[in-house]
Protein backbone atom coordinates (compact mmCIF):
# COMPACT_ATOMS: atom_id res chain seq x y z
CA UNK A 1 0.00 0.00 0.00
CA UNK A 2 2.68 2.81 0.84
CA UNK A 3 4.33 1.62 -2.49
CA UNK A 4 1.76 2.20 -4.48
CA UNK A 5 1.36 5.82 -3.14
CA UNK A 6 4.80 6.92 -2.80
CA UNK A 7 4.35 5.80 -6.69
CA UNK A 8 1.05 7.86 -7.55
CA UNK A 9 2.62 10.75 -5.22
CA UNK A 10 5.84 10.80 -7.12
CA UNK A 11 3.80 10.45 -10.73
CA UNK A 12 1.10 12.77 -9.58
CA UNK A 13 3.88 15.49 -8.21
CA UNK A 14 6.28 14.98 -11.03
CA UNK A 15 3.10 16.27 -13.23
CA UNK A 16 2.68 19.02 -11.31
CA UNK A 17 6.36 20.40 -11.40
CA UNK A 18 6.42 19.60 -15.40
CA UNK A 19 3.08 21.48 -15.96
CA UNK A 20 4.14 23.98 -13.72
CA UNK A 21 7.24 25.14 -14.84
CA UNK A 22 7.66 23.92 -18.69
CA UNK A 23 3.74 24.20 -20.04
CA UNK A 24 4.37 27.95 -21.03
CA UNK A 25 7.65 27.13 -22.89
CA UNK A 26 6.52 24.15 -24.65
CA UNK A 27 3.88 26.59 -25.91
CA UNK A 28 6.43 29.16 -26.52
CA UNK A 29 8.56 26.56 -28.33
CA UNK A 30 6.65 24.36 -30.20
CA UNK A 31 3.32 26.07 -30.74
CA UNK A 32 4.63 29.71 -31.18
CA UNK A 33 2.70 30.89 -28.47
CA UNK A 34 4.20 34.23 -26.76
CA UNK A 35 4.33 33.67 -23.37
CA UNK A 36 2.41 36.39 -22.30
CA UNK A 37 -0.47 35.46 -23.98
CA UNK A 38 -0.36 32.16 -22.58
CA UNK A 39 0.35 33.69 -18.71
CA UNK A 40 -3.06 35.20 -19.25
CA UNK A 41 -5.23 32.25 -20.18
CA UNK A 42 -3.23 30.14 -17.25
CA UNK A 43 -3.81 33.00 -14.51
CA UNK A 44 -7.60 32.31 -15.57
CA UNK A 45 -7.19 28.41 -15.36
CA UNK A 46 -5.85 28.45 -11.48
CA UNK A 47 -9.30 29.47 -10.67
CA UNK A 48 -10.01 26.12 -11.57
CA UNK A 49 -8.00 25.00 -9.01
CA UNK A 50 -9.17 26.16 -6.54
CA UNK A 51 -12.66 24.71 -7.36
CA UNK A 52 -10.84 21.58 -7.89
CA UNK A 53 -9.69 21.34 -4.13
CA UNK A 54 -12.72 22.23 -2.55
CA UNK A 55 -14.80 19.87 -4.76
CA UNK A 56 -12.49 17.20 -4.15
CA UNK A 57 -13.09 17.20 -0.44
CA UNK A 58 -17.33 17.52 -0.51
CA UNK A 59 -17.10 14.66 -2.90
CA UNK A 60 -14.91 12.47 -0.80
CA UNK A 61 -17.19 13.16 2.07
CA UNK A 62 -19.81 10.78 0.07
CA UNK A 63 -18.01 8.62 -2.71
CA UNK A 64 -15.22 6.34 -2.38
CA UNK A 65 -11.81 7.48 -2.59
CA UNK A 66 -10.33 5.11 -4.52
CA UNK A 67 -13.36 5.44 -7.37
CA UNK A 68 -13.46 8.92 -7.26
CA UNK A 69 -9.39 10.36 -7.54
CA UNK A 70 -8.74 8.26 -10.52
CA UNK A 71 -11.52 9.75 -12.29
CA UNK A 72 -9.73 12.90 -11.50
CA UNK A 73 -6.94 11.81 -13.07
CA UNK A 74 -8.16 10.61 -16.61
CA UNK A 75 -10.04 13.79 -16.31
CA UNK A 76 -6.10 14.77 -15.98
CA UNK A 77 -5.21 12.84 -18.88
CA UNK A 78 -8.12 13.79 -21.05
CA UNK A 79 -7.28 17.76 -20.19
CA UNK A 80 -3.37 17.49 -21.65
CA UNK A 81 -4.60 15.62 -24.92
CA UNK A 82 -7.15 18.57 -25.41
CA UNK A 83 -3.99 20.82 -24.56
CA UNK A 84 -2.43 19.29 -27.16
CA UNK A 85 -4.85 18.96 -29.65
CA UNK A 86 -6.99 21.97 -29.92
CA UNK A 87 -5.66 25.32 -31.03
CA UNK A 88 -4.99 27.94 -28.50
CA UNK A 89 -7.32 30.49 -30.18
CA UNK A 90 -10.70 27.91 -29.77
CA UNK A 91 -12.53 29.42 -27.29
CA UNK A 92 -13.05 26.04 -25.99
CA UNK A 93 -9.39 25.93 -24.80
CA UNK A 94 -9.50 28.31 -21.90
CA UNK A 95 -12.41 26.03 -20.87
CA UNK A 96 -9.70 22.61 -21.49
CA UNK A 97 -6.72 25.04 -19.50
CA UNK A 98 -9.61 25.52 -16.51
CA UNK A 99 -10.56 21.62 -16.26
CA UNK A 100 -6.76 21.06 -16.24
CA UNK A 101 -6.11 22.56 -13.20
CA UNK A 102 -8.95 21.76 -11.45
CA UNK A 103 -8.64 18.07 -11.96
CA UNK A 104 -4.85 18.23 -11.43
CA UNK A 105 -5.12 20.17 -8.35
CA UNK A 106 -7.83 18.52 -6.98
CA UNK A 107 -6.28 14.97 -7.48
CA UNK A 108 -3.05 15.33 -5.70
CA UNK A 109 -5.77 17.43 -3.15
CA UNK A 110 -7.53 14.12 -3.32
CA UNK A 111 -4.40 12.03 -2.66
CA UNK A 112 -3.23 14.06 0.13
CA UNK A 113 -6.52 13.15 1.74
CA UNK A 114 -7.07 9.76 0.75
CA UNK A 115 -3.16 9.53 2.72
CA UNK A 116 -4.80 10.80 5.83
CA UNK A 117 -7.69 8.44 5.50
CA UNK A 118 -5.34 5.20 5.33
CA UNK A 119 -3.32 5.72 7.98
CA UNK A 120 -3.79 5.57 11.78
CA UNK A 121 -3.66 8.95 13.18
CA UNK A 122 -0.53 8.12 14.89
CA UNK A 123 1.13 7.47 11.75
CA UNK A 124 -1.04 10.08 9.23
CA UNK A 125 1.68 12.88 9.62
CA UNK A 126 4.35 10.52 8.96
CA UNK A 127 2.49 9.20 6.09
CA UNK A 128 1.94 12.41 4.79
CA UNK A 129 4.99 13.47 4.78
CA UNK A 130 7.18 10.14 3.55
CA UNK A 131 4.35 10.45 0.52
CA UNK A 132 5.01 14.22 -0.13
CA UNK A 133 9.04 13.51 0.27
CA UNK A 134 8.95 10.78 -2.32
CA UNK A 135 6.14 13.32 -4.31
CA UNK A 136 9.16 16.01 -4.55
CA UNK A 137 11.30 13.63 -6.24
CA UNK A 138 9.18 14.05 -8.91
CA UNK A 139 9.81 17.76 -9.07
CA UNK A 140 13.57 16.87 -9.65
CA UNK A 141 13.08 14.31 -12.74
CA UNK A 142 10.52 16.59 -14.05
CA UNK A 143 12.56 19.36 -15.51
CA UNK A 144 14.73 16.52 -16.98
CA UNK A 145 11.69 15.68 -19.28
CA UNK A 146 10.98 19.47 -19.97
CA UNK A 147 14.30 19.96 -21.19
CA UNK A 148 14.50 16.70 -23.30
CA UNK A 149 11.14 17.68 -25.02
CA UNK A 150 12.58 21.52 -26.21
CA UNK A 151 16.41 19.85 -27.03
CA UNK A 152 14.65 17.19 -29.36
CA UNK A 153 12.14 19.34 -30.71
CA UNK A 154 9.44 17.61 -29.87
CA UNK A 155 5.82 18.62 -31.11
CA UNK A 156 3.89 19.99 -28.61
CA UNK A 157 1.51 16.76 -29.26
CA UNK A 158 4.04 14.36 -28.65
CA UNK A 159 5.44 16.01 -25.48
CA UNK A 160 1.33 16.23 -23.95
CA UNK A 161 0.94 12.89 -24.91
CA UNK A 162 3.79 11.39 -23.36
CA UNK A 163 2.69 13.54 -20.13
CA UNK A 164 -0.30 12.48 -20.30
CA UNK A 165 0.58 9.10 -19.75
CA UNK A 166 1.76 10.13 -16.15
CA UNK A 167 -1.85 10.57 -14.73
CA UNK A 168 -3.33 7.96 -16.43
CA UNK A 169 -0.77 5.88 -14.66
CA UNK A 170 -1.48 7.36 -11.21
CA UNK A 171 -5.72 6.37 -12.00
CA UNK A 172 -4.53 2.97 -12.47
CA UNK A 173 -2.38 2.61 -9.20
CA UNK A 174 -5.36 4.24 -7.28
CA UNK A 175 -7.70 2.30 -8.70
CA UNK A 176 -5.47 -0.69 -8.12
CA UNK A 177 -5.06 0.31 -4.93
CA UNK A 178 -9.24 0.20 -4.07
CA UNK A 179 -9.95 -3.04 -5.78
CA UNK A 180 -6.50 -4.70 -3.24
CA UNK A 181 -8.48 -2.98 -0.60
CA UNK A 182 -11.73 -4.29 -0.99
CA UNK A 183 -10.27 -7.94 -1.13
CA UNK A 184 -9.09 -7.55 1.57
CA UNK A 185 -11.86 -6.12 3.11
CA UNK A 186 -14.11 -9.66 2.16
CA UNK A 187 -11.65 -11.78 3.01
CA UNK A 188 -11.72 -10.02 6.64
CA UNK A 189 -15.44 -10.08 6.78
CA UNK A 190 -15.22 -13.78 5.94
CA UNK A 191 -12.64 -14.99 9.18
CA UNK A 192 -15.39 -14.58 11.57
CA UNK A 193 -18.05 -16.75 9.93
CA UNK A 194 -15.51 -19.61 9.36
CA UNK A 195 -14.62 -19.52 12.79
Amino acid sequence: MTAVLWAACLLSMTNIALMSAWLPTFFQEMAGIPIQEFAISAMIAYLGGVAGTLSIGYLMDRFSATRLIPLYYLGLCAALLGMAYVPFEAQIFIGILIFWSFVQTGGQAGLNTLITQIYPPRMRSTALGWAGGAGRVGGVLAPLYGGFAIAQAYSLQLTLILAAIVPLTVAVLIAFLGVASRQQDAELEKVPAAV
